[in-house]
């Protein structure tokens, strides 16, 4: 019996080391590759969130952008639901995401919010569900085309 319990021991490590995030792997990346992992669809990720309270739910949409690495910064109640959905620690997640164990943002993260960023959360908070995933993706355009320009400035200066 004990000889059981050791095999299943070996054979729980070689998953858990399979299922842990990679070094070299983005927050998105990992996501996705444990969400392929499970057979589970965007979809089934999502509805497999919690509807309430409804800053841990996490929406097919969003969940694609976090996957594509387009979702700013995933709060940390949308991780805990993917965690939860997906069955893996809620560390890994939040480590990848660059919180620290006691679910603060690491030092290299830590600084607050503007004001002006605290009034658009305060604002959008006060839209509803389709019209904060609208904005959302306002907001990931125009970081995208900020990105795009300061990349095309790089490559203007090597020239």
């Amino acid at each position: 019996m004990k000889a059981k319990s050791s095999k299943s021991t070996k054979g729980e490590d070689a998953l858990d080391i399979e299922l842990r995030p990679r070094d070299d792997e983005s927050l998105g990346a990992y996501i996705r590759r444990m969400r392929l992992m499970r057979g589970m669809g965007l979809g089934a990720v999502a509805d497999a969130t919690p509807k309430v309270p409804e800053s841990r739910h996490v929406s097919y949409s969003y969940l694609s952008q976090i996957e594509l690495g387009r979702a700013l910064k995933p709060s940390r109640e949308r991780l805990l639901s993917i965690a939860e959905a997906l069955g893996v620690p809620p560390a890994w997640l939040l480590e990848k995401a660059g919180f620290s164990g006691r679910g603060e943002l690491a030092p290299e993260d830590d600084s607050s919010p503007s004001p002006i960023v605290q009034q658009i959360a305060l604002r959008a908070g006060k839209l509803d569900r389709t019209d904060q995933e609208v904005f959302l993706q306002m907001i990931d355009a125009v970081v995208r085309l900020r990105r795009n320009r300061k990349d095309l400035g790089r490559r203007g200066a090597k020239s």
